[in-house]
């Protein structure tokens, strides 16, 4: 059987600020833009990484984003946006 190259694979990031510097170019300007609207929508929640991937918690897990080349956002079935919409209504 023939080997295919893979694509390198990034080291983990250590804080989305790293996340977000190794993501590709062409995704960081749309990235901080998600970014800080989840910032302003829920001030009060915690940033980190999760899963070596941006996670957003207040009172449990509230949104987490992947950079991949076609851009996708994962959002588990109990948080989804208007979850994060009512929860920072509550801020």
């Amino acid at each position: 059987m023939k080997k295919t190259a893979s694509t390198p694979k990034r080291a983990p990031a250590k804080d989305v600020d790293a996340y977000l510097a190794s993501a590709p170019k062409e995704l960081q300007a749309v990235l901080e833009n998600l970014r800080e609207s989840i910032k302003a929508a829920a001030p009060q929640a915690e940033e980190l990484i999760s899963y070596q991937i941006p996670t957003y918690k207040y009172h449990g897990p509230l949104v987490h984003f992947v950079a991949r080349e076609l851009l996708q956002f994962h959002r588990g079935e109990q948080n989804g946006f208007g979850k994060i919409q009512k929860r920072a209504c509550r801020l």
